[in-house]
């Protein structure tokens, strides 16, 4: 008892920088897997998944499983469902308008499923293991050969067993985020963010100056499940060193894309 009482109180301390929900970590046992928030470009790019077979990479064998990606639009609605079988360790998903029911741009999760023999028979494993996805999404202009890789952004989310999305991720206070960059000249930016909660987010965004003096630029908001995207253009940032922005999510990055002359970088805040 003394045990529990210090764990709690302990808690208690850091909840305000805890990203998800106490009740569904500790008391909510869902039998399916969780992702993270990825980010899908099909304007002037290309992009591609690097899906993950959880089970095959943890028995180190091959089983087969149905890939299933969930799309969603800035405001937050399912516009897609696509599933791909296969029963290899990793498998490559190329994107299409097809796929995205037409949508340029717009977020993605990933989920994984198998037959009822396979969850019989290693139901030790889907008891005691929690199947999350971290991925790896690849970008690329289009006509270029090489892709550009990042992982998935903060996002904890899943369809439960009747369709509905669902979420681990929570808002707190108020935090501060500073990429470790800096702003290079001639060169464009884009951010964007994702709002994995039932809340609506919002975010204030500022410029800092060579002289460490921070303005303010834009707020935005996001609605649940949405995502929204900061354009700067190099004359917007004459003068500045860097940017920061301030979000009630413990874990707030944003995915950056950062263009120049010959080419594009992307990253992780």
């Amino acid at each position: 008892m003394k045990l529990t009482l210090n764990k709690i109180f302990n808690f208690n301390k850091y909840k305000n920088s805890y990203p998800y929900s106490v009740f569904k970590t500790y008391f909510l046992k869902e039998k399916t897997s969780v992702s993270d928030f990825f980010v899908f470009r099909l304007d002037d790019y290309e992009t591609i998944f690097v899906a993950e077979n959880t089970l095959s990479l943890l028995l180190a064998e091959k089983i087969k499983c149905k890939h299933i990606l969930h799309f969603y639009s800035e405001e937050g609605n399912l516009i897609n469902t696509h599933s791909k079988e296969t029963e290899d360790f990793f498998t490559e998903i190329k994107f299409s308008k097809l796929i995205t029911n037409g949508f340029e741009v717009g977020l993605f999760i990933h989920q994984i499923d198998y037959d009822q023999n396979i969850k019989h028979q290693y139901n030790d494993i889907f008891d005691s293991v929690s199947f999350q996805h971290r991925g790896y999404s690849g970008y690329r202009k289009l006509g270029k050969s090489a892709y550009s890789f990042v992982h998935g952004n903060f996002g904890s989310i899943y369809q439960d067993s009747f369709g509905k999305l669902e979420t681990f991720a929570k808002q707190r206070k108020n935090f501060s985020y500073t990429p470790q960059m800096e702003i290079m000249p001639n060169r464009n930016y884009e951010l964007y963010f994702a709002n994995p909660t039932k809340r609506n987010l919002q975010i204030t965004f500022l410029l800092s100056g060579k002289s460490s003096k921070t303005e303010f630029f834009r707020k935005i908001d996001i609605k649940p499940f949405g995502y929204k995207c900061i354009n700067l253009k190099s004359n917007e940032l004459e003068g500045v060193s860097n940017f920061s922005w301030v979000t009630k999510l413990p874990v707030g990055r944003a995915l950056i894309f950062e263009h120049f002359q010959k080419g594009f970088d992307v990253f992780h805040s």
